[in-house]
């Protein structure tokens, strides 16, 4: 069976949510309607999220990280997202397979980022509790 592999460089946010109140929160439908605005939206992508545990001070965290999808105003003009099938007859290569970022402005793509997807960023606030710390580096977005 075929399998994509999608990771995008560049700006993200990440929430880390305690493991055990967000599965009582989705188990029990709370924020549904909320939760399916954030996470199927379509001004964001987003990284597996349940399937990303982190440990923390031996505490568990659900990880979300969220990047842009759609292209906006001040959008990084080079490659984001590198995206190919493994475990696939064909294996073909990545659409970029070399790249240079060591002049690229990560704080000033970081800055876009934030002022570009405000809206949308405070709502995923609103559902994770709480607001996301940014960074800007390498996210898996692959579903598995």
């Amino acid at each position: 069976m075929a399998r994509q592999v999608i990771l995008f460089i560049g700006p993200y946010a990440e929430w880390l949510i305690p493991t055990d109140d967000w599965s009582r929160r989705v188990l029990s439908g709370q924020d549904a309607a909320l939760m399916d605005e954030v996470l199927n939206g379509s001004a964001l992508a987003w990284s597996p999220g349940e399937d990303w545990q982190v440990v923390r001070d031996g505490r568990y965290f659900v990880r979300y990280c969220a990047v842009s999808h759609e292209e906006r105003a001040g959008y990084p003009q080079r490659p984001v997202r590198l995206a190919w099938d493994c475990c696939s007859d064909r294996y073909p290569d990545p659409e970029v397979t070399t790249t240079d970022w060591i002049r690229l402005d990560q704080a000033g793509e970081i800055e876009w980022f934030r002022s570009a997807f405000r809206v949308e960023l405070e709502r995923a606030s609103l559902l994770f509790r709480g607001p996301p710390v940014f960074f800007w580096g390498l996210v898996n977005l692959s579903k598995y």
